[in-house]
């Protein structure tokens, strides 16, 4: 996983986040929470037995079991507990969001205070004696070497058969880092580098890979939460974390023994909670703009990670996102010309609605550079507009306008061609020109020139089909 994460940063293809839009990332996130939420539920209300012996699978399932078994199967004291930290804690964080002023107050640390209190309480009261799940003892056992080099003759019969699951989890894990980086960095202002992240992660991986037992880690998205509302805004925070963890799982483990473990679920469910607060305004800001494809993914998202799984739901919705993206970049943005009446300057026909059209003539402006996915359709595209004009219309009706015999391309905007493209447009000028229909290119910037004279445009138009503007090639036209 590391290699493949560095590989991918080295390469720059932190370029694959594109495909992640506003909607996307907002049904990602409400899933986890979701999903999150369902899983700490079900310790909070003292399920987790019966949860191993049923063994629900989706999230859609645990909802189901929850429903189904919280009235006649909880355990009243783990409720009890469950729900009284949690309220405590949204108590005690609502009561220091007024002494902002006062650092003491502001400061404390809640979270801590209620974990020290609640494991003390459970061992005066022997909680775990009245069915609560405590933490109890953790065995701790680092192996004959803590350091040892991923790579030797006990694990190559394995890299074969991991690879595969390895470049997935490169693929999702660094995608799950990159939503909770984006919501950090718009949360508190600062830019964030897809290549950068995926080098980051990936020598992370690299050094966790040299401590046996070590699982692939990437950013979390309620951790970040987590970080960032008890201050924490540099990598600081997180090495100071990482020093305290490590310290706390050989000294500490001990003194949490009588620790209930439905205290550790509410406090995560205290963080979830401010993943759902911004739901409601996205909700409100696509409905009212009338975003009904954004609302569809963010819907399919969100129901593909509940009812399936997380991995589920963010591959389908970027396969979505790649198919709209592949759909819309297909097709070449053109647009036809017509001269405003009394002057010799051209503008878009659907923008105004005065411009006139010169009989006989065509004149077409590509919005965008040309490669191998949008000439594709070019073809059909420009029989459209020769026939039906920019209105949307079915092939099957009646040609609107009278065929071109003259055809000019305004190519300002075309400031690259790709092979595909350039062969691609070759063989549409060569099937214009043996209809008889007269061709023109305006425009045309010095590297498109270059790539139209070695693919043999320019000798097939010939020098006096080009000109430097639309003006000149129109009055060659009108015989002026």
């Amino acid at each position: 996983v590391g290699l493949f994460s560095s590989i991918l940063g080295f390469f720059r293809l932190g370029f694959l986040d594109v495909v992640l839009s506003r909607a996307l990332l907002r049904g990602f996130v409400t899933a986890v929470a979701v999903v999150i939420t369902v899983e700490q539920l079900i310790p909070m209300f003292g399920l987790t037995a019966l949860e191993h012996q049923l063994n629900p699978e989706t999230t859609f399932d645990k909802i189901l079991f929850i429903v189904e078994n919280v009235w006649e199967s909880n355990h009243q004291l783990t409720v009890i507990i469950s729900f009284s930290v949690l309220l405590i804690l949204i108590f005690l964080r609502t009561v220091k969001g007024f002494f902002k002023k006062y650092s003491f107050i502001y400061r404390l640390p809640e979270v801590l205070i209620v974990v020290v209190a609640a494991t003390f309480i459970s061992d005066k009261l022997r909680w775990d004696a009245d069915g609560v799940d405590i933490l109890g003892a953790v065995p701790i056992s680092t192996g004959s070497q803590f350091f040892q080099f991923p790579l030797n003759g006990f694990t190559h019969k394995y890299i074969k058969g991991t690879t595969s699951t390895a470049i997935l989890i490169s693929v999702i894990g660094f995608l799950d880092s990159i939503v909770a980086a984006k919501q950090n960095a718009d949360r508190f202002g600062y830019s964030i580098s897809p290549n950068r992240e995926l080098v980051a992660l990936g020598a992370s991986n690299l050094f966790g890979s040299l401590v046996p037992g070590t699982l692939p880690a990437f950013g979390s998205i309620v951790r970040s939460r987590i970080n960032g509302d008890i201050g924490g805004r540099t990598q600081m925070a997180s090495l100071v974390c990482a020093g305290i963890v490590l310290l706390a799982t050989f000294f500490l483990l001990p003194w949490l023994f009588f620790l209930p473990k439905c205290v550790l679920a509410a406090i995560i469910c205290l963080f979830v909670l401010s993943l759902f607060a911004e739901v409601p305004h996205d909700l409100r800001y696509y409905w009212r703009i009338g975003a009904w494809t954004d609302l569809a993914m963010m819907f399919l998202t969100f129901v593909f990670s509940v009812v399936w799984n997380v991995e589920i739901g963010i591959v389908v919705s970027l396969i979505i996102s790649l198919l709209l993206v592949i759909r819309r970049s297909s097709k070449t943005r053109m647009t036809i010309l017509g001269r405003l009446p009394g002057t010799d300057q051209w503008r878009p026909v659907t923008d105004n609605p005065d411009a006139e059209d010169i009989p006989g003539a065509l004149i077409v402006r590509i919005r965008e550079s040309l490669d191998f996915a949008n000439t594709a359709q070019l073809k059909e595209r420009l029989r459209r507009l020769e026939l039906y004009g920019p209105e949307r219309t079915h092939p099957s009706e009646e040609p609107r306008r009278e065929a071109a015999n003259v055809l000019v391309f305004h190519m300002a905007d075309v400031e690259s061609c790709d092979a595909s493209a350039v062969q691609i447009f070759h063989e549409l000028l060569e099937t214009y020109k043996n209809r008889g229909v007269v061709l023109f290119v305006t425009h045309l910037r010095p590297g498109p020139r270059q790539m139209f004279e070695r693919a043999g445009i320019v000798e097939l138009l010939g020098e006096g089909a080009f000109y430097d503007t639309l003006g000149d090639a129109m009055a060659k036209v009108e015989g002026r």
